[in-house]
């Protein structure tokens, strides 16, 4: 990235708000997830209990993400973005105060949880359509990259504090946090003040399906969700959940896959800096070809034992995540026009993440009756598979990025 073009988006004053919204509202987030876990643990002893925590915060983020999508194309998407950090900082809020009272009972740590769920699937698209109308089109893919990189530095630290808050002042005190953290969130991005998207007074039920045909004509965006929904589906069966298994194992336990982790962080970073300065011409190409990277780690968990080797791969894999997320994004920013970004990315995030939750149901058993081993080479090959034939999509591989994005509306900012 130029210093011109760095001084450019920094200068921009609503999307530095947006940046340090979302930079505060991670911070807490970080600390969140772990309380939440610790909470839910010394409430009821069991991983089953917080299995099903987890799932309470995950279905409404599911359930409501195309009402979200079509809400944020028909409503201004900084106010949404406000509502939606302002009801989590309150689920977040009783939460902690159950905590610190004593006086929590499993039930409501889940059902709290699903509030801060449902608010995240009005957020989510939101977030997405709402950059464009900050930054020109011509920023779109650095500022997708700068906001990547801050979020992971963050991320990177969060759970380290997280771990350092629970174990000095316990689970509460971390709600207690992340609740003031959306709050604050919520103060910056009220700032944003962007003007300029067309909003509708359509019926719901007419714009929801006028999405869907949107999506369902762009064979690009379909093809990517497929591919994203294998990754998903892989990634957290074998990585998230096999691979802690296989480090207790006969990798030395916590400390050793705490070095697998670190080292997939870094290659976040990492790929955060590449795509600072990397603007590939065929963007989607790009993205099938890094997905294929996530192959790293699954191929070394197979192969060896050796954890230096694994958290190698694992460095690789991260690259390749954060190529995929920026270049993916910005793409999707670029070829959608913008009173329809949000549906359309409503429906991106569903059908990619709804079969997620299968990985964590089949991994353990096909681990059983399969093996670790062959587990993680049938992950490889899927991954590897669906790259390479996503690659050879026409639609895919005639993807060019654009230099000028007419048919999106040029953000109109609020005076600084």
């Amino acid at each position: 990235m130029s210093l011109r073009s760095s001084v450019r988006l920094l200068s921009n004053r609503p999307f530095r708000m947006l940046v340090v919204g979302r930079l505060i509202s991670i911070a807490g987030s970080s600390v969140a997830t772990v309380a939440q876990a610790f909470a839910v643990l010394d409430l009821s002893g069991s991983p089953a209990a917080l299995g099903i925590v987890l799932m309470a915060g995950f279905a409404p983020r599911i359930l409501f993400l195309l009402a979200g999508g079509v809400i944020a194309d028909r409503l201004p998407r900084g106010p949404v973005m406000v509502a939606s950090n302002l009801v989590s900082a309150a689920g977040q809020g009783a939460t902690a105060a159950l905590l610190l009272l004593h006086s929590a009972r499993l039930w409501q740590i889940a059902a709290l949880a699903a509030v801060s769920g449902l608010a995240s699937s009005f957020f989510q698209p939101a977030s997405q359509g709402v950059l464009p109308q900050v930054v020109a089109a011509a920023d779109l893919r650095r500022a997708n990259a700068f906001l990547r990189l801050t979020t992971n530095i963050v991320q990177v630290l969060g759970p380290a504090l997280g771990g350092l808050v629970v174990a000095l002042s316990g689970s509460g005190w971390g709600f207690a946090w992340d609740a003031l953290t959306f709050a604050a969130a919520a103060c910056f991005l009220a700032q944003l003040k962007v003007t300029g998207q067309k909003i509708s007074t359509r019926n719901f039920t007419a714009e929801l399906k006028e999405g869907w045909k949107d999506f369902w004509s762009r064979s690009w965006l379909w093809a990517m969700v497929v591919q994203f929904a294998v990754a998903n589906l892989v990634w957290v069966a074998c990585f998230q959940l096999l691979g802690p298994v296989v480090a207790h194992e006969r990798l030395g336990g916590a400390s050793a896959w705490g070095e697998i982790t670190a080292a997939l962080a870094l290659g976040l970073i990492a790929g955060g800096l590449v795509m600072l300065w990397w603007q590939p011409r065929r963007p989607l190409v790009a993205v099938c070809w890094a997905t294929v990277a996530k192959v790293a780690p699954f191929a070394a968990l197979a192969a060896t034992g050796e954890v230096a080797v694994i958290a190698a791969a694992a460095f690789v894999s991260g690259i390749g995540i954060e190529i995929v997320i920026v270049s993916y994004g910005a793409t999707l920013q670029e070829q959608v026009p913008g009173e329809k970004l949000s549906r359309l990315s409503s429906y991106d995030i569903l059908f990619s993440t709804a079969v997620t939750p299968l990985g964590y149901v089949l991994a353990g058993p096909l681990s059983r009756w399969w093996g670790e081993r062959n587990v993680f080479v049938a992950a490889a090959l899927a991954l590897a598979v669906s790259g390479l034939a996503t690659a050879a999509v026409p639609a895919v591989r005639s993807m060019t990025r654009r230099e000028h994005c007419e048919d999106i509306a040029a953000p109109v900012m609020a005076p600084r």
